[in-house]
C-alpha cells in the first residue's frame, strides 16, 4: 500500500511541475512561481524544482532570489547541468565574477554548455579589463563551438 502512494505523490509533484512549465512556456510567470515554491517546499531536496523555481525567477529579474535556487540545482544530486551556465549568467548580471569563474572552470572541467560557457567567460574577462589576450581566445573558442555567438 506504501509504494502505490508513494507512485501517486510522485505522479503528482510530475503534473504539478509539468503544469509549470507549460505557464512558462505561455509567460504566466507568477502563477508558475506559486507552484515552484511550493514544490520547493514540500521537497527541498528536489534539484529539479530548484531548477526551474531559480529559472523562473530569473526569468522575472528576481536575481538575488534565484542565486540559491540555480545554486541548489547545480549542487544537489541528481545535479541539472543546465543550472551552471543559467548560475554563471545570473552571477554575470550580478556583478559577482569571482563566484561565476568558479562555476566556469567546473562547466569547463565537465563539459557544460562550452560555448555558452566560453560566451560569458570572455564577457567576464572583458568586464574586468585586465587580460585582453584571454578575453579574444575565450570569444574565439565560443565562435568556434556557436557560429551564432
Amino acid at each position: 500500500m506504501r509504494l502505490a502512494e508513494a507512485e501517486k505523490e510522485k505522479a503528482r509533484k510530475v503534473k504539478k511541475i509539468d503544469e509549470a512549465i507549460w505557464l512558462i512556456n505561455h509567460e504566466n510567470f507568477d502563477e508558475a512561481l506559486v507552484l515552484f515554491q511550493e514544490l520547493r517546499k514540500e521537497d527541498p531536496n528536489s534539484s529539479i524544482a530548484a531548477y526551474y523555481l531559480g529559472l523562473t525567477l530569473k526569468q522575472v529579474q528576481r536575481y538575488k532570489e534565484a542565486k540559491p535556487e540555480l545554486e541548489a540545482a547545480a549542487t544537489l544530486t541528481p545535479r541539472v547541468d543546465n543550472a551552471i551556465p543559467e548560475l554563471i549568467d545570473l552571477l554575470f548580471k550580478l556583478e559577482e565574477f569571482d563566484e561565476a569563474k568558479k562555476w566556469i572552470e567546473t562547466a569547463e572541467k565537465d563539459n557544460i554548455a562550452p560555448a555558452q560557457t566560453a560566451f560569458i567567460k570572455g564577457m567576464i574577462l572583458l568586464r574586468e579589463n585586465k587580460d585582453t589576450d584571454a578575453t579574444i581566445a575565450a570569444f574565439d573558442k565560443a565562435k568556434s563551438l556557436d557560429e551564432s555567438l
